[in-house]
């Protein structure tokens, strides 16, 4: 299959269409495409439209879209996190398949560290609206705080629990429940 029924590459129409849109053109072979790391669910997790992201990129993981897709030591959570416009409360859920169907919460990317460091370091969400995402994500076993992931001024490394648990980017909850997390480990998975 080169690209389906679209008219243009799979990851591009995820990322562009609204659900009306996409559901016009959907089959699901498309869930299962990919190519180099590009695939429809990368496009669905990066839509502009949160409620497009939402419907499109769970109606793929429901159709075996695979969330373990990754360009260059960039993944789903990278991209999701780097987002400014969210459905918090429908996002969290999709947080969690793409967690559960092996987005990896520790990948380093070169531009962006770990995907946490991308969550904290956008400044664009603050503490207020990130709760349903902290539920998901420090009832996640694994997350290594120590993983280096930016270089002080001085030129000594940092830690990702360095770097977020000093809370100076608006986002105080976020340390505070990171240091709960490395104290005394993951907390009970949200309720649905």
């Amino acid at each position: 299959m080169r690209n389906g029924p679209f008219d243009v590459h799979p990851q591009y129409f995820a990322k562009g269409a609204t659900v009306e849109e996409f559901f016009e053109k959907y089959v699901p072979e498309i869930a299962v495409w990919t190519s180099g790391g590009s695939s429809a669910l990368w496009g669905a997790v990066a839509n502009r439209d949160p409620r497009a992201r939402v419907v499109i990129a769970n109606r793929l993981l429901d159709d075996g879209a695979d969330a373990t897709v990754s360009q260059e030591n960039v993944n789903l959570l990278h991209i999701l996190f780097e987002k400014f416009e969210h459905d918090f409360e429908g996002e969290a859920l999709l947080l969690r398949r793409l967690l559960e169907g092996g987005a990896d919460i520790n990948l380093k990317s070169r531009k962006w560290g770990p995907p946490l460091l991308t969550l904290y370091e956008n400044l664009e969400l603050y503490d207020e609206v990130l709760g349903p995402f902290y539920d998901v994500i420090f009832s996640w076993p694994g997350i290594d705080g120590s993983v280096i992931s930016s270089m002080s001024r001085n030129k000594n490394p940092r830690t990702l629990f360095e770097i977020v648990s000093h809370g100076s980017w608006g986002k105080p909850e976020m340390a505070r429940r990171f240091t709960q997390y490395q104290d005394s480990g993951p907390s009970a998975w949200p309720v649905q």
